[in-house]
């Protein structure tokens, strides 16, 4: 462990974790290991990087950051804290910030069978609850990327179970967080306050309540979350696989776009239980490439029109292995990642997918297992038509890398079950959650700029059909102009009460540095406007 000078020693007097400033000699190997999921952040530097060892050292942490940023110690214009969950988020890593590594010592996860909850520590990832839930034949309602940590439950999550249960967030039974304040608080169910906390009393249990709606969307934004119950699903054996697309040889780009459309009409009227999702790349001829992914929670046959727009027979779409083996039963922790790897040659390989690559986005990106870079942009839709699938067509044409893709998520179901202001999480009326995924592997500026520009101009021409954005996408960093915009498409009519909120629990913006409820720039006393 490394010293605790420049005044760290006395704020942090208890600390059991590990404390690491730059000079140490293991700051350098402490950094990397938090970046290891996100090359965007590998050149950040903190002031202080912390591993906290339990809740107690997540208090000191919040504590020393607030007294510390109301005595101006901290360079002009940076955010005093920053939380490592998994490492996916570009804001995970801050220039100047404390940065509070939870994953060394709070990545804990134990199920509960019987009541079929699953709970952790901030720092776990999602493969860790699906393991222990798997043990007990259950499924946690969470995104596809299994690096990812337990910060995203508390911004969406959108996953294969999303359809028949709803998002993430609308499972999440409790959580035990570290406020600005340094209180340590249980909301929800699953969960005891520490002795001390401010948790009594009828503005007390308002305060409370008022925290428990905020944590569920914008959880990052009011505290430090140490500990998460999450409701999770008995899950059989399920039907999965994938089915090539590709678009016809001379076909023009129209009829591809039409054929599209009746897939997306069809994945609509779906039951519940199944699901489609669809990637669309380009092949080695530079011609649209893409795979469907059906998924089938109770493992029956797709049929009807869903099945021919996939490519199913009459006689194969009621085989249980679909056309030519395409599909398949299986354990649902079995189920692979999505991914074009394989339908074409390339040396692309896995980074293809965005899986292997190391993204800044939030959304999309799931490791460090190649050299390949990613920028992600994304958006809910509720209807693409002709009109959206053209736009995603002529995007994969003119993208700048064969590793490009566009991929789209499939839910609806449950998650429009919920009213738009039950939870701080507003976007519900939507079909599909669209994400492009820009990916390179040549590390110059150039080329980086190129790969974003595809990205965003693919994201504009989207933007008609949109009915929201996943906040957890949301780049300060790389987007700083169009962060209050961002914001206001992502909470919507929760944008309001979610301000007022913030300016009351955070006063002094010590978790600026989450997702800018109030972005740069923009006088935190004053509302934003749509």
């Amino acid at each position: 462990m490394g010293a605790t000078g420049g005044g760290w020693g006395g704020e942090l007097q208890g600390f059991e974790g590990e404390l690491w400033e730059p000079g140490d000699a293991g700051f350098s190997g402490a950094l990397r290991a938090a970046a290891a999921a996100n090359a965007a952040v590998g050149g950040r530097r903190p002031a202080l990087l912390a591993r906290p060892r339990g809740v107690s050292d997540v208090r000191r942490c919040v504590r020393a950051a607030r007294a510390r940023a109301r005595s101006g110690g901290f360079p002009a214009g940076a955010a005093p804290l920053s939380v490592r969950g998994g490492g996916h988020s570009e804001l995970c890593l801050l220039d100047g910030a404390l940065a509070v590594d939870l994953s060394w010592g709070l990545s804990w996860v134990e199920c509960d069978p019987g009541s079929c909850v699953v709970r952790c520590g901030g720092g776990a990832t999602l493969k860790a609850l699906q393991e222990a839930a798997g043990e007990h034949g259950l499924a946690c309602p969470v995104g596809l990327h299994d690096t990812v940590g337990v910060g995203l439950l508390l911004q969406g999550g959108v996953g294969r179970l999303s359809r028949q249960h709803g998002l993430a967030v609308d499972n999440v039974l409790g959580v035990q967080i570290v406020t600005a304040t340094g209180d340590v608080l249980a909301l929800g169910e699953g969960f005891s306050a520490e002795p001390g906390a401010r948790s009594e009393g009828s503005r007390a249990s308002q305060l409370l309540d008022d925290l428990w709606w905020c944590v569920r969307g914008a959880g990052p934004n009011f505290g430090v979350v140490t500990a998460v119950a999450l409701r999770v699903f008995p899950v059989g054996p399920v039907l999965h696989g994938r089915v090539p697309w590709r678009m016809p040889r001379g076909d023009p780009l129209e009829a591809a776009a039409a054929a599209l459309t009746r897939f997306e009409e069809a994945a609509r009227q779906l039951p519940c239980d199944q699901q489609v999702d669809f990637i669309l790349g380009t092949g080695a001829e530079g011609r649209p490439l893409g795979a469907f992914f059906p998924f089938s929670l109770e493992g029956r046959p797709f049929s009807g029109s869903a099945a021919r727009a996939m490519g199913f027979t009459r006689e194969s779409a009621g085989s249980p292995d679909g056309p030519a083996g395409a599909l398949e039963r299986g354990l649902f922790q079995s189920i692979p990642y999505p991914s074009l790897e394989g339908l074409v040659s390339k040396d692309a390989g896995a980074a293809q997918s965005g899986r292997g690559a190391d993204s800044g986005g939030g959304g999309a990106g799931a490791g460090a297992q190649t050299k390949a870079l990613a920028y992600v942009r994304q958006c809910f839709v509720d209807r693409l038509g002709a009109g959206g699938w053209q736009a995603i067509l002529r995007a994969v044409l003119s993208a700048p890398s064969d590793m490009a893709e566009v991929m789209l998520q499939h839910a609806g179901g449950q998650v429009r079950a919920r009213n738009a202001t039950d939870l701080v999480f507003s976007p519900r009326s939507w079909e599909f959650s669209v994400v492009v995924v820009a990916c390179w592997t040549e590390p110059s500026s150039q080329t980086r700029r190129a790969n974003e520009a595809w990205a965003n101009a693919t994201f504009d021409s989207l933007r008609p059909f949109a009915t929201g954005l996943y906040a957890a996408d949301i780049d300060p960093v790389r987007r700083p102009a169009g962060a209050a915009d961002e914001v206001l498409q992502a909470f919507q009519e929760n944008l309001p009460r979610l301000l007022e909120l913030k300016r009351l629990h955070d006063p002094d913006g010590l978790f600026r540095g989450a997702c800018p409820l109030v972005p740069p720039g923009v006088d935190r006393g004053v509302p934003l406007k749509g």
